[in-house]
């Protein structure tokens, strides 16, 4: 996996939270079109600071169960907090590198991840290993962008020019920001059948944008800044020109189009 680039556990905290608050409705609605249920077993890949775990263990039931993973024990730390916090007794936590995720004697009704190929230099095999952890007829459910087409009504020449940075820099590391436009070919390629595929452009405002942006470029600014891709001053530059953009009501902010992708194994017969 890809030396991740952004903070973890509380540092990181805040910039999951906003983009669960953007994401979350389109990944809770995909998750249930894609079979999450009471009583059934899920395995969370790339689970965070547990937004979504939280989610998964209420949806399960105290009948189902959730396998949740993470490489950072800072994030699970937090997740188990949240979800500690919140009730759910269903959820087990594991801390791995999901290219080495070995859960020996496990299968899984549904495995599901949100933003982590994009952080990894060879995504297609791992898609192939979250497949193998399915019973016949589990599905596997899957959310990536395409970091290229964020898009600005009006165009705002710094956010572009961030996002071109982060372009940058994922190419110089060796992955695919872009990887959401591969996520179809991946699933097919595990052997899964295809169940749901959609494509989700969220817009905010400029208000939330800012906010995302900032906490994106600040956790992202060590790794630039060691590449060389910025320069200190370049960089601080650049914050203080988002903090300084005017907050008008005409302005939005679309995301960049991100792939939901689901297949299902083939059952007996």
């Amino acid at each position: 996996m890809n030396d991740y680039s952004f903070g973890v556990g509380r540092e990181g905290a805040e910039r999951l939270d906003l983009v669960n608050d953007v994401f979350g409705p389109h990944s809770r609605r995909f998750l249930m079109n894609a079979g999450l249920r009471e009583g059934i077993s899920v395995l969370e890949v790339g689970c965070g600071s547990g937004n979504m775990t939280a989610f998964l263990a209420e949806q399960v039931g105290p009948a189902g169960r959730v396998v949740a993973v993470d490489a950072s024990p800072q994030q699970i730390e937090i997740a188990g907090e949240l979800c500690s916090k919140a009730g759910h007794r269903n959820v087990t936590f594991v801390c791995a590198r999901v290219e080495a995720l070995d859960l020996p004697g496990q299968r899984f009704d549904l495995a599901c991840c949100r933003l982590v190929l994009m952080h990894l230099r060879e995504p297609g095999p791992v898609v192939a290993r979250m497949a193998g952890l399915l019973v016949a007829g589990g599905t596997l459910a899957c959310e990536e962008p395409t970091t290229s087409t964020l898009h600005t009504l009006p165009r705002c020449e710094v956010f572009h020019r961030v996002n071109d940075l982060f372009l940058r820099a994922g190419k110089m590391a060796g992955i695919d920001l872009d990887v959401g436009d591969r996520l179809f070919p991946m699933i097919v390629e595990a052997g899964l059948r295809l169940t749901v595929a959609h494509f989700v452009q969220p817009m905010v405002p400029i208000r939330v944008a800012k906010a995302l942006v900032l906490a994106g470029v600040r956790e992202g600014l060590p790794a630039a800044l060691r590449a060389g891709i910025v320069t200190r001053e370049a960089a601080d530059e650049t914050l203080r020109e988002i903090a300084d953009l005017h907050e008008a009501n005409t302005f939005y902010y679309a995301v960049p189009r991100y792939a939901q992708v689901a297949g299902t194994r083939a059952g007996p017969g």
